[in-house]
């Protein structure tokens, strides 16, 4: 018990655990690297910058007030190209973030070497005087950068030793003995305040880091839909005005496909509304399986997914549109009552184009929908290229027609079938990959509007 005691006290003076984890691994210095080598090394480039400016101002000072003596120029020569050496390096990390340790080494070296520049000002440089200039590097050095107390402990004290090592050989035995009595006083001070402004540092950059951490994860959450896991609706729309505007502002094409799961109400009404999230959920990561970067998958609403396709995508989008369609029908989830198959499916529509001045924002999702409707009323389980000419001719789908046709199916099959149809059909579930081929032709060849991609129209089977 006694040991246990002594190790918290331990583990929070030296690396300020004051969650009380118990081990070494688990504070906040190991806890969040990254975090605070970013904030160290943000204030080594500052630091940088300011002792670069004092070197040149004292370089220059030095050939006026002591003109033929070259060592203090020799003396600020070193600190200004050490300066410079230090700022490349922590401006290189800052953009390639380093390994944990490393960050923590490069910070420390950094800081040793300002107290053993101040301790060579102070010893060799001011031999009939107190080491002031080091005395006060040494408090300050305490409160400039958040590093474990014990490091910064034993990084000032090696200091130390080196300063009243020097100061004994060079300085007369008065201003030794004050060094050491000074030298002591000001290290134990400086411990002291360096643990506690190394407390309120971590306390508030941990505070920081973790808000940061929930707003992100709060943000990635208001993006995604829950259910299937890919990005949602309000996700959608976003990422379409940013990719519309672009293709405005560039002359380029964008796409976009919209899927419909064929006959999912009544999927919903004849299995249940728990195993219809569960469809929507594999339909999800079906589709997730196929993301691409210039191809990214949405949940639009209900049974209705979305992909947007912008640049080499949208060359290749009938064929996107396919791989999507085959995906769904290949994961093999039973449906009694789909249009085309005994199985889960999609209605595929496709729209390739530029936006035009006179078109609404949303005139590509709206064209692929009516594409999309045009392969529900052809049969389910289809592909369709937008084409003005021949969609806008089609006859609508009547959907709710349809339901109410499939809906009395379904309540005849199910009183003949005397309520073991589902049961059969999950039994009866094909393996993925073994899923018969479509009924109808998957893509529609129908031409596309002037200004589409390449390839847009192209069959892939």
């Amino acid at each position: 018990m006694m040991l246990a005691q002594l190790k918290n006290w331990w583990l929070r003076w030296a690396y300020l655990d004051f969650a009380q984890t118990g081990s070494r691994s688990q504070t906040c210095f190991y806890r969040y690297p990254q975090e605070l080598t970013k904030k160290n090394l943000t204030t080594m480039k500052s630091l940088c910058k300011f002792f670069c400016l004092i070197s040149l101002v004292v370089t220059v000072a030095a050939q006026f007030l002591r003109p033929g003596q070259y060592d203090l120029t020799l003396l600020y020569g070193l600190v200004l190209v050490l300066q410079v050496l230090f700022f490349g390096v922590a401006t290189h990390l800052l953009k390639h973030p380093p390994a944990p340790r490393l960050g923590y080494v490069v910070t420390e070296l950094y800081l040793f070497h300002l107290l053993a520049l101040s301790g060579v000002v102070g010893v060799i440089f001011s031999p009939n005087e107190s080491g002031t200039v080091f005395m006060v590097v040494l408090v300050i050095s305490q409160l400039l950068f958040i590093l474990p107390p014990l490091h910064t402990t034993l990084l000032s004290g090696l200091a130390l030793a080196g300063v009243l090592v020097g100061s004994y050989f060079y300085k007369p035995d008065y201003f030794f003995r004050a060094d050491v009595l000074n030298g002591v006083g000001v290290y134990l001070l400086s411990i002291l305040m360096g643990w506690m402004a190394g407390r309120l540092q971590l306390e508030e950059a941990y505070a920081r880091t973790r808000a940061t951490r929930l707003n992100n994860e709060l943000q990635r959450l208001s993006r995604t839909d829950q259910q299937t896991g890919l990005r949602n609706h309000r996700s959608f729309v976003s990422d379409y005005e940013a990719l519309t505007a672009a293709a405005q502002a560039e002359g380029a094409v964008v796409g976009v496909i919209m899927m419909d799961v064929d006959r999912f109400k009544l999927y919903n009404d004849h299995y249940g509304h728990i195993k219809g999230d569960r469809c929507l959920h594999e339909v999800g990561q079906a589709l997730a399986a196929l993301q691409r970067p210039q191809a990214m998958p949405y949940r639009f609403g209900g049974e209705e997914f979305v992909v947007l396709l912008h640049r080499d995508a949208c060359a290749r989008a009938a064929q996107i549109a396919e791989q999507c369609r085959a995906a769904v029908a290949a994961l093999g989830i039973p449906h009694r009552y789909g249009p085309a198959l005994p199985l889960v499916t999609v209605s595929v529509g496709v729209y390739v184009g530029r936006p035009q001045p006179g078109d609404g924002p949303y005139a590509p999702v709206e064209r692929a929908d009516r594409a999309m409707y045009h392969s529900k009323a052809a049969g389910g389980n289809q592909v369709t290229v937008y084409d003005p000419w021949a969609v806008e001719d089609a006859p609508a789908f009547d959907e709710a027609g349809e339901a109410d046709e499939a809906g009395a199916e379904c309540k005849n099959s199910e009183n003949s079938a005397n309520g073991e149809a589902g049961e059969a059909d999950e039994a009866n579930r094909p393996a993925p990959g073994n899923t018969p081929a479509p009924i109808s032709t998957p893509v529609a060849n129908i031409p596309t509007p002037a200004g589409a991609g390449a390839g847009a129209n192209a069959n892939p089977q």
